[in-house]
């Protein structure tokens, strides 16, 4: 019995070469590029405990329209070069760990994102674990509706999403050349996007020491 994999050894390094870098290059542009990410933060201004609270968010479907839920706030980072192991590390027990806690469904109609908060403190707010991309070819107006058992009726609001500017049409060696792939990509996906969410990220580690 013998097991392949699909990449080789790198020179002198210990490492492997990722023969397969441009197309998973381009499996993390086909989902993040002209794609708008929706991550929700709910904030109790109130004097009281809330409870009973949910969101609801609902968002018309289309023929050009998608919606898809990324493991991460942000993209991957394909490797050009992996230490023997990295693709056999088990990556259930990170999931489980952390599973998200919206809730997507679909009809012919129009998408449903449903986020069960239940009880949140006064003058605290919360963020979802989990995020959502959208993509879509025209405008199109999402419906956000907020529960609460304290709350004489529902609260409703309307978010915006608007369809790429364009599209680009990339090649192999492109895909390959690293310096030519990171500026497509943080030109492509939400206009520098994955620098914006990594300076958060080392900003607020900075503040935790």
């Amino acid at each position: 019995m013998s097991v392949s994999a699909p990449w080789e050894h790198g020179e002198n390094t210990g490492k492997q070469l990722n023969k397969d870098l441009y197309r998973e290059r381009a499996d993390v542009l086909r989902e993040w590029a002209g794609a708008e990410i929706l991550y929700l933060t709910i904030f109790n201004d109130s004097s009281i405990l809330a409870n009973g609270v949910s969101v609801e968010l609902i968002i018309p479907r289309h023929k050009g329209s998608s919606l898809h839920v990324p493991k991460n706030k942000y993209p991957e980072e394909p490797k050009a070069e992996y230490e023997p192991y990295d693709r056999l590390k088990i990556k259930g027990i990170h999931s489980l760990n952390n599973l998200p806690d919206l809730s997507v469904s679909s009809d012919t109609k129009n998408y449903y994102i449903n986020w069960s908060v239940n009880r949140l403190q006064a003058q605290t707010n919360l963020e979802a674990d989990g995020y959502v991309l959208i993509k879509t070819d025209k405008p199109l107006e999402t419906q956000c509706t907020i529960f609460c058992d304290e709350l004489p009726q529902p609260t409703k609001t309307t978010f915006k999403s608007n369809p790429p500017l364009g599209t680009a049409i990339v090649s192999v060696d492109e895909l390959s050349d690293e310096s030519y792939y990171t500026s497509l990509r943080d030109k492509l996906i939400m206009d520098g996007y994955v620098i914006r969410v990594f300076e958060e990220m080392l900003n607020e580690y900075e503040l935790e020491d």
